[in-house]
């Protein structure tokens, strides 16, 4: 009974101390899983400070892939609609050459942010750190930098009109 009363206390004083968290660790939380580079789609680079207070969605893509040249359009349309409302997406790619990302980015109107470079070693970690096993894969992060969805790409193609909403309500 005494380790279940302990337990029970660690477990209140982590949600109060998650709850104390000031707006600016929190903001600050959003970015922390990003990699310092980002580019947006010309190429220019972009501080992930841009990232502080949206819901970010990570998008793990290839023009290689079939499934994936399926579903950017989808998310091109769902990221015009809603790229004003505190949301960005960040494309990680995984095109074998610069190349190939640069004319994937282009052909599919991809104006979001991506990872710097193509098939790096931090778009491996990302993608062993999230258990990224087949694209395309999206994993979205409120405001506070916590993941809300395992299945992104299914909010989408249900219910776009409330996908957002849902993201940024997560808790």
């Amino acid at each position: 009974m005494k380790h279940i009363y302990s337990f029970a206390a660690t477990l209140v004083a982590v949600v109060f101390a998650g709850l104390s968290l000031s707006s600016t660790q929190a903001q600050d939380a959003t970015a922390s899983f990003i990699p310092g580079r980002l580019e947006n789609a010309q190429g220019e680079s972009i501080s992930r400070e841009s990232l502080k207070g949206k819901v970010v969605a990570l998008y793990f893509s290839a023009h290689r892939c079939v499934r994936c040249r399926a579903f950017t359009p989808t998310l091109v349309e769902f990221y015009e609609k809603h790229k004003g409302d505190d949301f960005e997406i960040v494309f990680v790619s995984f095109d074998n050459t610069p190349e190939m990302k640069k004319q994937y980015i282009e052909e599919a109107g991809m104006k979001f942010l991506s990872v710097a470079g193509n098939k790096a070693r931090v778009h491996f970690d990302l993608a062993n750190q999230y258990k990224v096993s087949m694209l395309p894969r999206l994993i979205v992060f409120n405001p506070d930098g916590k993941r809300v969805s395992e299945d992104s790409m299914a909010d989408i193609n249900s219910e776009p009109e409330l996908a957002l909403l849902k993201w940024k309500t997560s808790r």
